[in-house]
Formats: structure tokens, C-alpha cells, sequence
């Protein structure tokens, strides 16, 4: 982990690292572990738009109505898609399940 409690899963998640992101899940990196702030992977590439990686993680287990951490607000990766303005996060997270109607 780094200072900020993020693991390689993290970093790959917010650089937008797909190669990275695949080879941690077939190593069965844990998906829904969160960072010091509460933040899982899922978060991260939602929040950076990353598509791709949002699908890989939840089809290895991520939680895709992951509520974040205890100081997080109830913020789903959804919510972080939709303030973001990810459209393509947003369209991968409601097909795979994710509860538009979870209020944060």
C-alpha cells in the first residue's frame, strides 16, 4: 500500500492501467478492498472513466453498489460515474446491476 492506503489494484485503477488491472485479478487481488479514506478500486475507475476496468472488476467481484468507506457518504461508484459525467462507466455499472435508485 502507499501513504494514501491504496494498493497496486488502486493505482492501476486510477492510471487506467487494463493490463495491470487484468493480471492483479487473474493473481485474485482482493476487488473490494478500500483505501484509507474507504475508497474501493471499483470508486477509482469510475471516478477516472475508465470503462473497461469497471467491467473487468465487477466481473471478478466487485461490488458494484459499494457504498465507500465510513467518511465516504454512501457514495456509489454510480454516483462518482454520474458527477463525473462517465457516460460510458454509467452504461457498464446499470448492466451490470448497479441501483440507480441508491441515494447517497
Amino acid at each position: 500500500r502507499n501513504e494514501k492506503g491504496e494498493t497496486r489494484l488502486h493505482t492501476a485503477c486510477i492510471n487506467g492501467n487494463l493490463k495491470q488491472v487484468c493480471s492483479l485479478l487473474q493473481k485474485n487481488h482482493p476487488t473490494n478492498v478500500r483505501d484509507f479514506c474507504g475508497w474501493t478500486p471499483l470508486h477509482e475507475a469510475a471516478n477516472h472513466g475508465f470503462a473497461d476496468i469497471v467491467e473487468a472488476l465487477i466481473d471478478h467481484g466487485a461490488n458494484v453498489n459499494d457504498r465507500g468507506g465510513e467518511g465516504c457518504g454512501g457514495i456509489t461508484p454510480l454516483h462518482d460515474a454520474c458527477a463525473c459525467g462517465n457516460s460510458d462507466v454509467i452504461r457498464v455499472l446499470l448492466n451490470k446491476g448497479a441501483d440507480a435508485d441508491l441515494k447517497d
